[in-house]
């Protein structure tokens, strides 16, 4: 047995060359070289744009790129599609062209402070046309970006004002309609790397894969419920507080076996929904539930004369929560929010329960398993435990130096 499976990767329309076998130094030799070039390079790159570059701007293009860096790693990198152009050209891509171009004209004339109430009925009317595309035979693609401008056109009365902020969110709508876009087309297109399992990767990858894109996903989604909680509209705070206290009194494995066992029961025929997907899902909307407190906290400790002053300068709701409230919010939450982060990594080991091949169950039961290492189950969980411990701990002291950086319990 393989731990990680027998990766073959098969070109298009060229048969499948078994490689020669070879020493680890040899065939690693060359895939290090290359890796190590790139981290330099990419060292000295940084510096170089930090030192010519403007701070504001090269800080949010660094932060977009990071939040990008997983899904291209893992669904660009790992899995290389085998994109069918033809198809990307006839099909995908006027699809991204007619959202793209109709969204624009949408959201432009809603950002307009002269559209009021009627904009606001549009998009509650975009928000039904999103909903009602499930009940007919569709793209997926279409169906996800008619929900997703539908949110940004429910949203668009709060960032209208001059034309750089309605510039600002029409950019923002390109940006995020083709980041889904792309990450819909490479997810539903076949990979060219074969595995034995239901998902081509496995071990620490896979464990590394759920907690950053649960992180990654529960974060805004943890921030978004913490702030409808805190929130004078009761429909918003009776629905925030209903899925938190709903979701944080069941526990984290009940929910990745509703996920990943009972859901597909209900999906319609035809519908297939992936065993990493499923927990990924899971992982997500427990994470938002108990980061969604976490932050409600720190929104508490913000003084309503803060509010007020706000308020007092002329600020809409959106800046407010922007630029007064949620930074302080987040300053007081970094404790309990990297105490969050470090659970989530850890619960990932959860994922051995449900048969999913990540760090805990390869360690546990495929290393021991085999020939070579039988009766090697105790030295297995120990090189296991020394990682989860060293990723913990790293991310415990990043916590420390943030809170020194940030000042946080010295004013």
């Amino acid at each position: 047995m393989v731990p990680y499976g027998h990766h073959s990767y098969i070109a298009k329309r060229v048969p499948r060359v078994l490689a020669e076998p070879g020493t680890v130094a040899l065939t690693t030799k060359l895939p290090w070289t290359i890796m190590l070039m790139i981290v330099v390079a990419a060292y000295f790159a940084g510096r170089l744009m930090r030192d010519r570059l403007p701070a504001n701007p090269t800080r949010a293009a660094l932060v977009v790129l990071w939040l990008l860096a997983p899904f291209f790693l893992v669904y660009l990198v790992l899995r290389d599609p085998d994109f069918d152009m033809g198809h990307v050209f006839s099909t995908d891509l006027p699809i991204f062209l007619a959202y793209a171009v109709g969204g624009a004209a949408l959201l432009s004339w809603l950002t307009r402070p002269s559209t009021g109430e009627t904009g606001r009925i549009v998009a509650v009317l975009v928000l039904v046309a999103g909903f009602c595309t499930f009940l007919t035979p569709m793209r997926q693609v279409v169906r996800l970006d008619m929900l997703l401008l539908a949110v940004f056109a429910l949203a668009a009365p709060t960032f209208a004002g001059g034309p750089r902020a309605r510039r600002r969110y029409i950019f923002g709508w390109l940006g995020v309609l083709g980041v889904m876009s792309w990450l819909i087309t490479s997810i539903n297109t076949p990979s060219t790397v074969t595995v034995p399992g239901g998902f081509f990767i496995g071990g620490f990858s896979i464990t590394l894969f759920v907690a950053v894109i649960a992180l990654v996903i529960s974060f805004p989604l943890g921030i978004a419920l913490a702030l409808a909680r805190t929130s004078s509209m009761p429909i918003f705070r009776q629905l925030a507080t209903g899925f938190i206290e709903v979701v944080r009194g069941v526990p984290l494995i009940t929910v990745l076996i509703f996920f990943s066992i009972m859901v597909p029961l209900f999906l319609p025929r035809g519908m297939h929904l992936g065993e990493v997907a499923a927990v990924v899902i899971g992982y997500v909307l427990f994470s938002s539930a108990y980061l969604a407190e976490n932050v409600r906290g720190g929104l508490q400790s913000v003084t309503r004369g803060q509010h007020e002053a706000a308020e007092a300068v002329g600020m809409t709701t959106a800046q407010k929560t922007v630029f007064i409230v949620l930074p302080q919010a987040l300053r007081v939450s970094i404790p309990p929010l990297v105490g969050h982060c470090i659970g989530v990594f850890k619960e990932t080991s959860l994922l051995a329960i449900i048969g999913v091949f990540d760090l805990l169950y390869i360690g546990r039961i495929v290393i021991p398993g085999q020939t070579e290492f039988m009766g090697s189950t105790r030295e297995s969980l120990l090189f296991v435990s020394v990682i989860y411990w060293i990723f913990a701990y790293q991310m415990s002291k990043a916590s420390q130096r943030l809170e020194r950086r940030t000042g946080l319990g010295e004013r």
